[in-house]
């Protein structure tokens, strides 16, 4: 299949398009609040206390998440190119119409100690008004943490490849998993230290708050209350009346002095100084206005209050999470989600089963296709893999699948019978504050696949092609491609 380098520009061009107008949607999910809480914590709390509380909140609602061990799904499409080097195909043949499109799908159940992952990954190519499916995985996998440091696992796969003729390919088999972690980018201290220093910092939050309780009036309204009597004092004949604004300009003012052994006045003071000066006002003169500003700073007041107890409340379901009764999981959970740097090494044994189909040019325009047997073999795994985050939203993963011949059909000349999987994956992920999606993860993901001995057509079956059509068997291809290269451009939803 011939794909010109104009071809290639044109296609990866819509691909990146595609990506600058998912961008640009998720400028605006960034901005957006993904927690209503935080707006409650800047209104009472200074910026660097703010920002202190919010982190404790971030990691309490991950563990709060996590211990709930909730069921989590992903869906993402993407652009998708295909090379494969050497290809059998008609390297003259331009088709009409060529378009690539990657669904990919995901769904989860729990994380530590043990979690259940279905994953779907398909590819597909419209070419000339038909819909080809070129590569398809199924993957049914179940792990369970024998320690923080072990993983054993169980999976079955199917996998196809047109490419590289595998029509149906299934491996069913066990192996275990060794993981290390290199924690904590995110926070300048790790381990138990990290989360009792987050249980701290609600606590001391929570008590912050009670305390403010009978001190409600925030400094803003102080001030708009010490400036507003300061100029009623000015106009005012009455000297009792005046008397009476005079004492609260001494109240405000010693609420707004530093807190200490020295300030004079309880909170209910200046509440019930505050009431009967509007009392006295309505009294004197039934229609001057002065008693509805006054009225105004207790409706504030009063609303202050119920917003600083509607913190109070948020900031403790924050806290008792720290101390659920999955705690424990969850916090191993939290570590492995949020390391720096993962780094893990898996064995594994499997039954393998293959179903291959090759298609080769017989003659210029004459294609045959051949369908071959099943064949079965045996084969042990070294998984070495990486997920590392240079900063909290971005992260490169990685898996390289080296699968060797433990016992089946040998090759000729005994030539290694080895197989090799793998996949990078760089993500960027955005929080989605919508309410059917968690966040939304940008992606380019790389796939290598390769056979040192691809499904090769029998002799027998060569000998009847070449009696057929009158030529040598050695003028006829009978190997499929060894190699096949996949790049995809997309987009994930988590749900």
């Amino acid at each position: 299949m011939k794909i010109t380098h104009s071809v290639y520009w044109q296609r990866w061009r819509c691909g990146a398009a595609a990506l600058l107008l998912f961008t640009a949607m998720s400028l605006g999910l960034r901005g957006q609040d993904k927690d209503t809480g935080a707006s409650l914590i800047k209104e009472f709390f200074r910026a660097e206390r703010a920002r202190e509380i919010l982190n404790a909140v971030e990691v309490a609602g991950d563990l709060q998440r996590l211990s709930a061990d909730p069921l989590q799904i992903k869906i993402g499409g993407a652009f998708s190119e295909n090379l494969v080097p050497g290809s059998n195909l008609n390297l003259e043949r331009e088709p009409k119409e060529l378009s690539k499109l990657n669904l990919n799908s995901s769904v989860s159940k729990g994380f530590y100690p043990n979690e259940l992952t279905f994953i779907t990954d398909s590819n597909f190519q419209l070419e000339d008004g038909a819909i080809k499916e070129n590569v398809t995985k199924l993957l049914l996998n179940y792990q369970y943490f024998l320690r923080q440091w072990l993983e054993g696992y169980l999976f079955v796969e199917r996998f196809s490849d047109s490419y590289l003729s595998i029509q149906q390919r299934y491996e069913i088999g066990t192996g275990i998993k060794l993981e290390a972690e290199i924690p904590f980018l995110f926070m300048k201290e790790g381990g138990e230290d990290l989360f009792r220093q987050c249980d701290q910092t609600l606590r001391s939050a929570v008590a912050d708050l009670k305390g403010r309780e009978n001190s409600s009036y925030s400094p803003k309204l102080l001030e708009r209350m010490q400036q507003s009597l300061a100029g009623m004092i000015k106009t005012e004949t009455d000297r009792e009346l005046a008397k009476e604004m005079e004492d609260m300009i001494a109240l405000v003012e010693a609420r707004l002095a530093p807190a200490g052994p020295e300030r004079p006045v309880a909170e209910g003071g200046l509440d019930l100084k505050l009431m009967g000066l509007i009392v006295k006002l309505k009294g004197a003169n039934p229609k001057d206005d002065r008693s509805d500003i006054l009225q105004k700073w207790l409706e504030e007041k009063t609303l202050t209050l119920a917003r600083l107890r509607e913190a109070e409340a948020y900031l403790e379901g924050k806290e008792s999470s720290l101390s659920s009764s999955n705690v424990k999981e969850a916090k191993v959970s939290w570590r492995k989600k949020n390391a720096m740097l993962g780094l893990g090494l898996a064995f594994s044994l499997f039954s393998e089963i293959e179903k291959a189909e090759i298609t080769d040019e017989i003659l210029d325009g004459a294609w045959e296709t051949v369908s071959l047997p099943a064949t079965h073999c045996l084969r042990w795994v070294v998984r070495p893999s990486f997920e590392f985050h240079p900063v909290k939203a971005i992260a490169l993963k990685g898996q390289f699948y080296f699968k060797e011949y433990l016992w089946g059909p040998k090759g000729k000349n005994h030539r290694p019978n080895t197989r090799r999987d793998h996949y990078l994956k760089l993500d960027y992920e955005l929080p989605a504050a919508l309410g059917w999606a968690k966040s939304l993860t940008f992606f380019i993901a790389y796939e290598f696949h390769y056979d040192s001995l691809p499904p090769r057509i029998p002799e027998d079956t060569l000998g009847d092609l070449a009696v057929r059509y009158g030529i040598a068997p050695e003028n006829i291809n009978p190997s499929a491609d060894k190699e096949h290269h996949v790049l995809n451009l997309g987009v994930e939803i988590k749900f």
